[in-house]
């Protein structure tokens, strides 16, 4: 998983921002006619699948307690119930790691960095919590599987998982610091050149993982990470391969 660039972000701050998103489509959603409603979400949130999938889950929420005689769950409180989901992490222990703090939220869940504490080795790992109401679990421990088992050099490794008391997955997987493709780009003013090269690895990289059956579904430049290695080209790492498929089954 990652930490991109600037460690200082707050975190919080981050979330709100999250969480106004959605709840600003939601709002923007209820005025359009029903008909043409998810047309006009589909198209305003095409680059951002997450909050896309949120607003649905919302609109759904608010359609189940839609009618005359009773009137639907205030928003506001919708919003804290979602962000409620799974209680902070930090300090507690999940197998032989010690989660540390959260780093970074979207639409799918938390991502918090973690030390393992066995004493057997050093090591700081990301563990994505997977917050997700509709998730299909089967085809998603599948796909945990497939993707446990591919190892590629530019895609985030998977190292662990497991399932928390409260019932959510988690992923354990490699910390990455990198930055997402398209700041890289611009904070080492590439060529075309030079980017017309990355893209090219880029797709490489993600046939390799289409060959062995994996599909990434959220492919963006936030899941797209280049480190630094000395070179102006960098290194390719892709985040959240494999565990798209079965957030956006149903």
């Amino acid at each position: 998983m990652v930490v991109q660039g600037n460690k200082s972000v707050d975190i919080k701050i981050t979330e709100a921002k999250v969480y106004e998103r959605i709840e600003k489509y939601f709002l923007s959603a209820l005025v359009i006619d029903k008909k043409n409603r998810m047309a006009w979400l589909n198209h305003a949130l095409s680059d951002d699948l997450n909050i896309l999938r949120e607003v649905k889950l919302l609109l759904n929420a608010h359609h189940e307690t839609d009618d005359f005689l009773e009137t639907p769950a205030p928003v506001k409180k919708t919003i804290d119930e979602m962000m409620s989901r799974c209680p902070d992490l930090a300090g507690r222990r999940l197998g032989v790691y010690e989660v540390i703090s959260q780093i970074a939220v979207g639409g799918m869940g938390r991502i918090y960095s973690a030390k393992r504490i066995d004493g057997e080795y050093e090591k700081i790992v990301a563990i994505k919590v997977v917050e997700y109401s509709n998730l299909d679990m089967g085809l998603f421990q599948k796909e945990r599987q497939l993707l446990a088992d591919f190892q590629h050099p530019n895609i985030v490794t998977l190292l662990d998982g497991g399932t928390l008391k409260e019932g959510f997955p988690y992923l354990v997987m490699e910390l990455v610091d990198g930055l997402a493709i398209n700041r890289y780009t611009n904070s080492a003013a590439l060529s075309s050149k030079e980017i017309v090269t990355l893209c090219c690895e880029l797709c490489m990289v993600v046939d390799d993982a289409h060959q062995q059956g994996i599909i990434h579904c959220d492919l963006k430049p936030d899941n797209i990470l280049v480190i630094n290695t000395g070179s102006r080209k960098g290194s390719l790492k892709l985040l959240d391969f494999g565990i798209a498929q079965s957030l956006l089954t149903h």
